[in-house]
């Protein structure tokens, strides 16, 4: 398969993981975790918007507002999520 359609498919099923998570988490869940597959089986860099978006802990989607906080403190930004205790944090200028 080549990168750009690889790359395609990985944006589809970020937008099926947050669009359907109030309705079914698991279909989410199963979602994102295909796409973080999809994209390290084939050696395609993993996008910015996967790995900000995906609990390296746990693996469930952080949904600002839904399922993690976040907040600016000091020149980063961090993720706070509701479903385990993993924090993420990424400076900023």
């Amino acid at each position: 398969m080549s990168r750009q359609l690889i790359l395609t498919e990985v944006e589809r099923l970020l937008a099926l993981s947050v669009r359907h998570y109030a309705d079914d988490p698991e279909l989410a869940q199963n979602a994102l975790e295909h796409a973080w597959r999809l994209c390290v089986h084939t050696d395609t860099p993993i996008p910015k918007n996967l790995r900000l978006i995906r609990c390296t802990k746990c693996g469930k989607p952080h949904i600002p507002g839904r399922t993690a906080k976040v907040r600016l403190i000091k020149g980063k930004i961090l993720w706070l999520p509701n479903n385990c205790e993993h924090i993420k944090q990424i400076r900023y200028k």
